[in-house]
């Protein structure tokens, strides 16, 4: 687990990709239809998914972290379908709500692999957001729905805790 404030998206990567519907893996394209890889069969429609590069600074160090769906829409407030579904243009563009989780600290499980420390280009799965730091100012409209599912999260959690026996 590691405290990080992100400090850049890596925009060249985009912010999302077509995904299994059954697995979640990216789709590959082939003459007529998607292709799950992992899951061998072929599908005519895949599900928008987040995949959202990111530059984090924990005030030591900076490493590229990336951000997949469930963690895309807590950070964003809203799901990678219904930011296309609002606003279309923003099918290649990166949306003003991933853009304001630019200056976000945030408590991040990673999860890190062999292969992580073998390639040129290094960047770590983020596999959990556990609780959101500090916040920087945002469009009112974003903030709101940023806070809303914050409390969803606290709420969540705080029933999670008092369900667990106490040893």
């Amino acid at each position: 687990m590691c405290t990080a404030t992100i400090t850049n998206i890596v925009s060249h990567s985009g912010w999302n990709y077509i995904s299994c519907s059954s697995c979640s893996k990216k789709l590959k394209k082939s003459k007529s239809s998607l292709y799950c890889q992992k899951c061998a069969k072929s599908q005519s429609v895949g599900v928008l998914s987040f995949r959202i590069e990111v530059i984090v600074d924990d005030g030591k160090d900076s490493a590229t972290f990336v951000i997949f769906d469930e963690d895309g829409s807590t950070i964003t407030g809203a799901t990678a379908e219904e930011i296309i579904r609002d606003s279309p243009e923003h099918v290649k563009d990166i949306p003003k709500c991933v853009q304001s989780i630019v200056g976000e600290t945030y408590l991040f499980e990673i999860r890190i692999k062999e292969k992580d420390f073998q390639t040129s280009y290094q960047n770590f799965t983020v596999s959990k957001i556990h609780k959101h730091i500090k916040s920087t100012p945002v469009d009112s409209n974003l903030g709101n729905k940023r806070k809303e599912r914050e409390e969803e999260n606290q709420k969540e959690e705080s029933e999670n805790l008092r369900k667990k026996p106490h040893v």
